[in-house]
């Protein structure tokens, strides 16, 4: 994601999933017949920076899931 305070980008940042959410996903289809995430939360150089607080709180809902985050900026 890239927040835009101004006409110049003020932040670039990644959000992440739990490890389990992956990976009931990747159980189900279309992704079933895939192999696995890449790397996981932990092995992920980007996610040791932010740690849990970069991590999605999902629901499920419908045929997906739905969640909300706050992001906040220092500009």
């Amino acid at each position: 994601m890239k927040v835009h305070a101004t006409s110049s980008v003020q932040h670039t940042g990644q959000l992440f999933f739990k490890d389990s959410l992956i990976d009931a996903i990747y159980k189900a289809s279309p992704y079933s017949s895939r192999p696995g995430p890449d790397v996981r939360n932990n092995a992920d150089g980007i996610y040791r920076q932010g740690g849990p607080s970069t991590v999605m709180s999902l629901q499920p809902t419908g045929d997906g899931y739905a969640g909300t985050i706050t992001l906040g900026v220092k500009h």
